[in-house]
């Protein structure tokens, strides 16, 4: 059996409840020019409802992109829920945070947070810092065309 040369797009989850995040992080990621598949939840909720049931259809999810401070469940809370699940707990998660001390850094690291990054930058930062973790944590399954991992 030949391997299908043509990678498939990382699969990317965005947590934020800012409409104006996402529609940055979308062109953000146009300008990387990865082969990416961004969604986008609003709700910390959300995001464990959607990658427990993507799970339970063996549909992976490359990276979560995670934003800290949102109303109905704390990025806080999302990673450590990603993190005690079993069928979770192998997602890279990257942190977006307005501003992070060495601290913050290490707590967030205890947590499970592969790494972060800060949204108070400029555009080409931005695109620079998601071709970054993107090519780092979820690059390797696009260029494989790995097969979804099951749960």
């Amino acid at each position: 059996m030949t391997e299908d040369p043509t990678p498939r797009p990382a699969r990317i989850l965005l947590v934020d409840d800012d409409e104006d995040v996402a529609m940055l992080t979308r062109e953000a990621f146009r300008r990387t020019g990865l082969p990416v598949h961004l969604e986008h939840v609003g709700s910390g909720a959300g995001a464990l409802d959607l990658l427990r049931a993507r799970t339970e259809q063996a549909v992976s999810t490359d990276l979560v992109l995670l934003d800290l401070h949102m109303p109905d469940m704390d990025g806080d809370e999302v990673l450590a829920r990603i993190n005690e699940d079993p069928s979770l707990d192998g997602i890279p998660v990257v942190v977006l945070t307005g501003a992070a001390s060495p601290m913050e850094l290490s707590r967030l690291a205890h947590l499970g947070c592969c790494a972060c990054i800060p949204k108070s930058l400029t555009m080409r930062d931005y695109v620079a810092d998601l071709r970054q973790v993107t090519e780092r944590w979820a690059g390797a399954a696009a260029r494989r065309g790995e097969p979804p991992r099951a749960g």
